[in-house]
Parts: structure tokens; sequence; C-alpha cells
């Protein structure tokens, strides 16, 4: 199953660290379809073939903790919701 997965932090300095490792974890930003590219809003990423929505927000909770631990921080996973990718519809961004 394809993740949605939409996130708020309480330390919005630290998002392109979270997107970074959430990447490493086979996480995306965009994606392409019919040659066309889209961009997903500030704070959310998906992921293909994840095993289970439950899964997606538990590998949000170890990268806040991991980012957490390597920098001294109290950055907090305020809100984080997963949910299946299919069917969808959207706009490219910019």
């Amino acid at each position: 199953m394809n993740s949605f997965l939409v996130y708020q932090i309480s330390d919005n300095s630290i998002n392109d660290t979270v997107k970074a490792k959430m990447k490493a974890l086979g996480y995306y930003e965009a994606w392409s379809s019919n040659n066309i590219n889209y961009k997903l809003p500030d704070y959310s990423m998906w992921k293909p073939n994840n095993l289970s929505l439950q899964k997606a927000v538990e590998d949000m909770q170890k990268v806040i903790l991991e980012i957490n631990s390597e920098k001294g921080l109290t950055v907090k996973l305020l809100r984080c919701v997963a949910v299946p990718v299919s069917p969808w519809h959207a706009i490219t961004g910019e």
C-alpha cells in the first residue's frame, strides 16, 4: 500500500533534516505521473509499498527521536496522520 503522511512538528527549522531522514527510509516529497511532476506540500511525504499506515507513523516518530538525540533537541511530533494514497488527484505545485 502507498502511504501518505502529513505531520506537524514543534520546531519547523528542522523540517529539512526530517525530510532527509525520511527519504533515507524510502519516503518521497514528489512523484511523476504521465510525464508530469507533482510536489507535495511542506510537512507531508509519501512512501510506495509501505507495510502499513501504522509503520509510516512509527517511522516519523523514530526520526524525530533520532534528531532529538543527535542534536540535543526536544522537538515534539505534534500531529501525524497516515492514509492510503490511491486514488489521487492533484495540481503540480511549484
